[in-house]
């Protein structure tokens, strides 16, 4: 089918990119990132910790009072604004753009998560982002979706998002993180280094000891944290611009992620907003 098609390769033009990127800056989201000094020292104080400079103090209480208007995104800052053992600091830069990005990931010698943090583009609330791996974002941007949807929903799905990365984190164990950052790396230069070929030998035993290839680990995280993003946004939205953001997820899903269809309710979730299919 050409929907298969073209599926197909945007996976693979995206995966190309994906390893690119990685091996010149950062891990995808939930792998382990090395921590600076002040990153350890804040892991003892407990809580949210906002790193926000004064100029977008106004933008950042709107996304985040935007997030807490709903019981579930209310629900999941609480669970870490309680936290005395974990340490989650939320920073807003204007290095990150629209975008937003999960990492200085900090353990203890027990092998508990102690700290991350969540750095926040000061555009937060514009972009587009792929539907390949954003399904629920992609759909909350769209220009067909209603324009009572306002930024400030889509920037709080986007914070909401960062923090299943958090919970996927505190969820892993310690060791499967940092075995992944041990060879993720190796994954990627021996990758680059034999022509793109993902039947090497080597790949192929790296990719056994990983689980899957760092494409698959960053997929598979991604749509977790898209499952967070959407219990957000059902319970935000009216039930006319839900059912047109539902549908438009549908359909990112159809074209681009129908392994990971079962990981949204998306029968309920019209049901519930009595959309017409």
């Amino acid at each position: 089918m050409v929907r298969g098609v073209r599926s197909v390769f945007v996976r693979s033009a995206f995966a190309v990119s994906l390893v690119f990127g990685l091996c010149s800056s950062a891990l995808p989201h939930g792998l382990v990132a090395d921590a600076p000094a002040d990153t350890m020292l804040s892991s003892s104080s407990g809580g949210i910790r906002e790193d926000v400079p004064k100029r977008f103090r106004p933008r950042f209480d709107k996304w985040k009072s935007e997030l807490l208007v709903t019981p579930y995104g209310k629900q999941a800052w609480e669970r870490f604004a309680g936290r005395r053992d974990f340490t989650l600091t939320i920073r807003v830069s204007e290095e990150r753009g629209k975008g937003a990005a999960t990492d200085k990931f900090v353990w203890d010698d027990d092998g508990n998560l102690v700290a991350a943090t969540i750095t926040l583009g000061t555009e937060l609330d514009g972009g587009v982002p792929p539907p390949v791996y954003y399904p629920v974002l992609n759909a909350l941007s769209q220009p067909a979706a209603s324009p009572s949807i306002r930024p400030t929903v889509f920037a709080a799905a986007k914070l909401i998002h960062e923090i299943g990365h958090v919970e996927q984190a505190a969820a892993a164990a310690a060791g499967v993180l940092e075995k992944e950052s041990r060879l993720v790396p190796k994954y990627i230069e021996i990758f680059l280094n034999n022509g793109l070929d993902a039947n090497d030998r080597r790949l192929l035993d790296l990719r056994q000891q990983l689980g899957g290839t760092p494409t698959q680990l960053w997929e598979e995280r991604e749509y977790n944290s898209e499952v967070v993003a959407m219990r957000y946004v059902t319970e935000r939205l009216s039930d006319e611009d839900l059912c047109l953001v539902l549908h438009k997820v549908r359909e990112n899903l159809e074209t681009y992620g129908s392994a990971f269809e079962s990981k949204f309710d998306l029968a309920r979730e019209f049901a519930s907003a009595a959309c017409r299919r």
